[in-house]
């Protein structure tokens, strides 16, 4: 049973981790976003923060479709990303399973799963293929 999944997002792009008791599975989302991006650098009542937002909603929506389910999800990455999610969350009735939102800087796939699986008690989840070898005959 798949119960937990962390996210790590900024504006650019997320990584969805989803854990079971056996295994995990990533899953790559990406903002149509492109260059940098202030979300609230451009008062509201400019086309161009509206535009911006309505594509932050997508891209936010798009990540939130993967989540929905989870009895238990982890939010972290740089930047305000990460907090616009969990509002977003919270206003289409699903941010009830997030369990913890955390900053964190720019992270590989690898060092991202390691998070998710620390974070959740599963660090054991992704067992290390076995070395063992056959006894050597005398």
């Amino acid at each position: 049973m798949i119960d937990s999944a962390g996210i790590w997002i900024d504006h650019h792009k997320a990584l969805v981790v989803t854990l079971s008791a056996d295994d995990e599975h990533t899953i790559l989302i990406h903002s149509p976003l492109k260059g940098r991006h202030e979300a609230h650098g451009v008062p509201v009542a400019d086309r161009p923060q509206r535009v911006l937002t309505a594509e932050l909603n997508t891209y936010y929506d798009a990540v939130i479709a993967t989540l929905r389910g989870y009895v238990k999800v982890l939010i972290f990455g740089p930047g305000e990303a990460k907090e616009e999610l969990r509002r977003r969350m919270t206003t289409m009735t699903v941010g009830k399973s997030v369990t913890a939102e955390k900053a964190a800087d720019q992270m590989t796939d690898g060092e991202i799963i390691a998070k998710v699986r620390e974070h959740f008690g599963r660090g054991d989840v992704r067992p290390e293929p076995s070395t063992k070898r056959k006894p050597a005959p005398c």
